[in-house]
């Protein structure tokens, strides 16, 4: 039976007596704990507590994301090829060459990362996982960036071009959502080549099957 995504509920025994999708995320507490590299901010709002994770400096914020790739793949010593890869095609806006380094990515990921759970069932793991990416990787990132139509997945911003992207899941229709609702009209005025991304996964294949881009034309 296929596991629900525990949407609105806060507590771990909910969690585990509904059977709900959970990811253990431990280990990475501990981490950030022992390390002591990265604060969490409490803030109070509606007599609530709500607790913001925060880093000292851009050496620490690149440091955990490489902690996150490492917990979404199980394979460290790889990552830094992909890192490579993926940074020279995004600094020479290579759409081609993004597609083949975010495929080669998820084709080394091994089978028995997922033997005992679902998670690649969902849109969340490969969206979370391209962000720790090119989180670890210093670019200035939006992911959710919220329009006046609907929310971008995710939004990649460097000095001379701006990455718009969709994701989906067994289905198609990302490029087409994009331009449908305009989501690249709020950078606009900020005058750099944009570029509409929309990548579709498989369930089964746990890779990409779908890769579609544009590059806005300037009027």
């Amino acid at each position: 039976m296929r596991k629900k995504l525990p949407i609105g509920i806060q507590t771990f025994e909910k969690i585990i007596e509904g059977n709900y999708i959970y990811v253990d995320k431990t280990k990475i507490a501990f981490d950030l704990i022992e390390n002591g590299n990265c604060f969490f901010l409490s803030r109070e709002k509606r007599n609530r507590i709500k607790y913001v994770l925060d880093y000292p400096n851009l050496e620490v914020h690149l440091a955990f994301s490489d902690i996150l790739i490492d917990f979404f793949t199980k394979e460290p010593t790889k990552k830094y090829k992909h890192q490579d890869a993926l940074y020279d095609a995004i600094l020479n806006k290579d759409m081609e060459g993004l597609n083949k380094s975010l495929f080669s990515l998820f084709a080394g990921i091994s089978y028995t990362n997922f033997t005992k759970n679902d998670i690649h069932t969902y849109e969340g793991y490969y969206a979370s996982l391209i962000y720790s990416y090119f989180s670890s990787l210093g670019f200035t990132l939006i992911p959710e960036d919220v329009t006046n139509v609907g929310k971008i997945d995710l939004t990649l911003k460097t000095d001379e071009a701006i990455f718009i992207f969709e994701f989906k899941v067994d289905e198609q229709g990302g490029l087409e959502q994009i331009k449908e609702k305009k989501y690249y009209e709020k950078y606009l005025a900020e005058k750099k080549e944009i570029f509409l991304i929309a990548i579709e996964f498989s369930k089964k294949k746990r890779n990409i099957v779908n890769y579609e881009w544009e590059k806005l034309l300037k009027k």
